[in-house]
């Protein structure tokens, strides 16, 4: 992005306590030619042009707009005639942080940014708490952040080519650490519930090779997470991890498994420790519910449907990772309890009708 701008003429949109606090942290990136600023508040005026008149950023040679405001009425003005202009910009933080993005002014500006390597972040109006996203070594990366709310920490990294992160509205966070690599995707459901220290690692950043044929074994693999889960402190999914609906992460569940929905699991790896169930936000330090129907919080009711424990049912066909194992997949799934049925609905969604699970064994024979 620096290596662009130097072909721009830089025009910073204001000049005052914000901007003179951080303007040293700029002199190694980028040159400030011009400034949009009430002249009388600005120190140092030889070291700039000054513009008394917006308008007059329009006359210049192909200028780049730095927001240097923090107050966010003025942040979104600024975005405003920018874009009505059509003139390209950014705020100062993005520039100072190396990449690293705080909502607030992603908000400020309109809610979504698109920097000079093609990553784009997509923020809701609603969304609120500490989040960050870091894309300093992404390129054509998509970050969409719904209707969240995080109490302390949720910090987005962002590598390679391609990568895709979403998070679904309704979703709160107490902290969590995400890691998209290239042609990755992380996807998180609506209305889930993350307790503190979770990670979420798609990739394993590093390549692994067969001993013998020296073929790579561990290509990319998606991690998709339902609506309505909940996860517990210190949960960790790895890549290829995939949750359904309604369904529970134990506290230090580790896992890269396909679970259905309305379960719990647990343990390290992790495995289902009940089925068929749904669980409300409702806390126990306030009421002590007998029956669901007690509860205040039902959204579980919202992602029931007839085939809630299929582990077809939130499988999608892009997230098969051609790559991987037919045989592995298939062990991983009857290793999870999956039923010999839906594994025969999974393999003829995905691979075609070829499997069809014997009704009358006769003694002797095997499946």
């Amino acid at each position: 992005m620096i290596e662009k701008l130097k072909d721009m003429t830089i025009v910073s949109w204001g000049a005052y306590q914000y901007f003179r606090e951080n303007v040293e942290k700029l002199k190694d990136k980028v040159k400030i030619k011009y400034i949009f600023a009430n002249e009388k508040y600005v120190i140092d005026k030889e070291k700039y042009n000054i513009l008394d008149k917006k308008e007059k950023i329009l006359a210049l040679d192909n200028p780049f707009i730095i927001i240097s405001q923090a107050k966010i009425s003025d942040v979104e003005n600024a975005a405003k005639w920018c874009k009505s202009h059509d003139v390209p910009f950014c705020h100062l933080e993005f520039l100072i942080n190396n990449s690293k993005f705080g909502i607030k002014y992603i908000k400020a500006i309109g809610g979504f940014y698109r920097d000079f390597n093609n990553n784009t972040i997509e923020v809701s109006p609603e969304a609120k708490g500490n989040i960050t996203i870091e894309t300093l070594e992404a390129k054509n990366s998509c970050v969409s952040i719904g209707n969240i709310s995080v109490k302390e920490r949720l910090y987005i990294k962002m590598f390679g080519y391609n990568a895709k992160f979403r998070i679904g509205n309704g979703t709160t966070i107490v902290s969590t650490n995400v890691i998209v690599n290239t042609n990755g995707e992380v996807e998180i459901g609506k209305d889930c519930m993350f307790s503190h220290t979770i990670s979420l690692m798609q990739s394993d950043q590093h390549q692994i090779f067969d001993l013998y044929t020296k073929k790579r074994i561990n290509y990319k693999k998606d991690i998709y997470i339902g609506n309505h889960v909940w996860m517990g402190r210190e949960c960790e999914l790895l890549a290829g991890a995939r949750i359904g609906d309604n369904s529970i992460c134990g506290a230090r569940t580790t896992t890269s498994g396909i679970f259905p929905s309305n379960v719990i699991i647990a343990g390290c790896p992790a495995k289902i420790i009940r089925k068929g169930i749904i669980w409300s936000r409702d806390n126990i330090k306030d009421k002590e519910c007998e029956h669901f129907n007690e509860c205040i919080d039902k959204k579980a009711l919202k992602y029931i449907n007839e085939n809630s424990e299929s582990v077809t049912n939130r499988t999608k066909e892009s997230e098969i990772n051609h790559k991987s194992s037919f045989e592995d997949t298939i062990i991983q799934l009857y290793k999870q309890g999956i039923t010999t049925k839906e594994i025969a609905q999974y393999i003829e969604k995905h691979y075609g009708n070829y499997y069809v699970p014997k009704q009358n064994v006769q003694k002797g024979n095997r499946q």
